[in-house]
């Protein structure tokens, strides 16, 4: 697995942007470290994807990203009590 100072391959078109391929250059992400952390720790942990409707995009981003949504976007889920929650769900929970 190259580190994220390698070169990396630009990869499929999304609106208004290139992704790395995760195939050639799988890039760390706060959410994958996240997951590897708690992990360790052993708090089971996935990730998950989806693209996500940003309704609060500013004008100067939708029209540069030609889109409001951001394709691919990541996040982790942990289990916590039996449950898979996103961790900000469980600080606002906790009234952190």
């Amino acid at each position: 697995m190259p580190f994220i100072d390698e070169p990396m391959e630009a990869g499929p078109r999304v609106p208004g942007m290139l992704l790395p391929d995760p195939v050639k250059a799988p890039v760390p992400t706060v959410g994958g470290v996240l997951a590897a952390a708690a992990r360790v720790l052993g708090v089971p942990a996935r990730l998950g994807f989806a693209d996500v409707r940003n309704h609060l995009t500013s004008p100067r981003l939708r029209e540069m990203m030609n889109t409001d949504v951001f394709a691919y976007h990541g996040y982790t889920e942990l289990l916590i009590d039996g449950r898979w929650q996103l961790p900000a769900q469980e600080a606002s929970a906790s009234g952190a």
